[in-house]
This record gives C-alpha cells, structure tokens and sequence, in this order.
C-alpha cells in the first residue's frame, strides 16, 4: 500500500518518521516475522527500547478449523516468533513481549515507561484525521465572517496548534492516568 501524500509504501513512511523523529523507544504491535523490526532496527541507531509485541498464539475460540489445523498453525506461530528473537540476538534494544497489546500496555504502566506508553498511543492516521476536521472546522465557523469586521485565522496555525500543543497534552494526561491507575 502507499501512502498518497508522500509516495512511500508504508515501511518506508514508518522509517522515514522513525528516522525524522526523535524517537527513543519504539513499540511495534503485531510484528508476526519480524521483517518490519529488523529494518527499522538496522536504520535507526537512536532507539533505546524496542518493544515487540505480538502474542503469536492461535485463539482456539475464534479458530474453526479440525484441532489439529490448530496444531499446525500454532507451530507456524512459534517459527514467526523464534525469527523474532533471532533478530533479538544482533539487537540488544529489541524487548520481545510474547502477550496480547492489553497486556503489554499494563507491562509498561508497571514500569513507569512513559516514552513507550506514549508510542502505544500515538495513531498517526489518527492524528492526521483530527487535525483535518480541524481545519475543515475553523473554515467552517469563518465562512459567514466579514473580514472587514472580525479577523479571520489560518486553519493551519489552529492545526498547528492542535498538532504541537492540544494533541500532547491529550496523550500526557492519558499518560498519568495510566500510571496512577492500580494494574493488578
């Protein structure tokens, strides 16, 4: 798939703003082989943490195949998830956490891990949407405005605003609730 804006496929567009960035500690859900891991583990040296979450199990309740098909695609599973810790052995940041994302998220409020709390929660697409209806938003509300009378504000500065200030902010309250919560 690629991304429209940029071009990239979405590998690309993931390292491109992994590299951009200033990201220190990285959490990948759903890392199957682990092909994704290892390039971005191999093109970026300034990350401190890499959390590799992925449960690898088959879930017997949503399986409905013959039980041994299940045998088989368990074995599958666990050769996906020996990759995953032989990429482990080149990469001492990798922290491979073999359990659902649920269960992840409450590995790193356990360990006060505020950057990789932060990563579980970014959404770029997310964030992207957000930040689209707010500019749509501030056109919106302008629209019937005389600009003679009352000053008309560029949506991008109130995206910008959302992007730089309201969007952290959001992300770093959910951030200290999460480390006040008691996790049994």
């Amino acid at each position: 798939m690629h991304n429209d804006e940029i071009g990239y496929p979405k590998e690309h567009l993931f390292l491109h703003l992994i590299k951009k960035g200033e990201f220190r500690k990285i959490v990948e859900i759903g890392v199957a082989s682990g092909h994704l891991t290892r390039r971005i583990l191999s093109s970026v040296d300034k990350i401190t943490v890499y959390y590799a979450v992925d449960p690898w199990k088959v879930y017997i309740e949503f399986y409905d195949r013959e039980p041994h098909e299940h045998e088989k695609q368990q074995s599958y599973w666990d050769s996906m998830y020996e990759k995953v810790v032989k990429i482990g052995e080149d990469f001492s940041q990798l922290q491979i956490m073999r359990m659902t994302s649920v269960s992840a998220a409450k590995e790193l409020i356990k360990k006060k891990d505020r950057e990789g709390l932060n990563a579980k929660l970014t959404r770029d697409e997310i964030e992207k949407r957000i930040l689209a209806r707010v500019r749509v938003k501030v056109m919106d509300f302008q629209k019937d405005t005389n600009p003679d009378v009352r000053r008309h504000v560029q949506a991008d500065v109130i995206a910008e605003f959302y992007r730089d200030v309201v969007i952290p902010l959001t992300k770093e309250g959910e951030i200290q609730y999460l480390m006040q919560k008691k996790i049994g």
